[in-house]
């Protein structure tokens, strides 16, 4: 039931008409955290990139994935961890509600790895950013019930939010670009954070 329910109201939550205008058409794609597929899905069907690859450590949202997927001959499905992540090759990397899950220290060095990789040269995050503001503790609060209820499955319960400034201060720490916009979401405070190479 939940994951049909997850699937109806998905995109909604997800906005990806966003987050598909800045995805190039032709070239290849990671897509970092994909969960159940529907953004490479998306992807697919409007980019018509070369490959898409999403990974996920939860096996069961892979595992959704691949039976739903089953009949797009451009996209593939791994369960895999952050830690073990290497050999990057794709042009473009999606890193879209994961961030904020993983400490200051591991974001920093998870964008330094994907920044690294002469392959890439863009990467689109989205994320929600630090400030005063009611959108911004409506996230924090979301994020706790998904958590707590098993619905995220995640290593760690802290969250680790970034002010606009600190984003730009990473982005100057791994030597990109970077762009930030509000997101289309309503009532929540993501943005995307899009890392280009110089």
């Amino acid at each position: 039931m939940w994951d049909t329910l997850y699937q109806h109201l998905r995109p909604y939550f997800q906005s990806p008409d966003q987050i598909l205008e800045h995805v190039e058409s032709g070239f290849s794609i990671l897509d970092i955290g994909c969960g159940y597929g529907e953004l490479c899905a998306s992807i697919s069907a409007q980019k018509s990139p070369s490959k898409i690859i999403g990974i996920d450590h939860d096996a069961h949202k892979i595992q959704t994935a691949q039976i739903r997927y089953k009949n797009i001959p451009n996209i593939q499905f791994e369960i895999a961890n952050l830690e073990i992540l290497t050999n990057i090759e794709q042009h473009t990397v999606l890193i879209i509600d994961v961030l904020h899950y993983l400490s200051k220290q591991d974001q920093i060095d998870l964008l330094s790895k994907i920044s690294a990789s002469d392959h890439v040269h863009k990467i689109i995050a989205r994320d929600i950013i630090k400030a005063y503001h009611p959108a911004y503790y409506l996230n924090h609060f979301h994020e706790f019930v998904m958590t707590r209820t098993g619905r995220t499955k995640v290593s760690q319960t802290q969250f680790a939010f970034s002010t606009k400034t600190q984003w730009h201060q990473i982005a100057a720490s791994i030597n990109m670009n970077i762009t930030i916009e509000k997101s289309g979401l309503p009532f929540y405070n993501d943005h995307l954070i899009i890392f280009t190479k110089p």
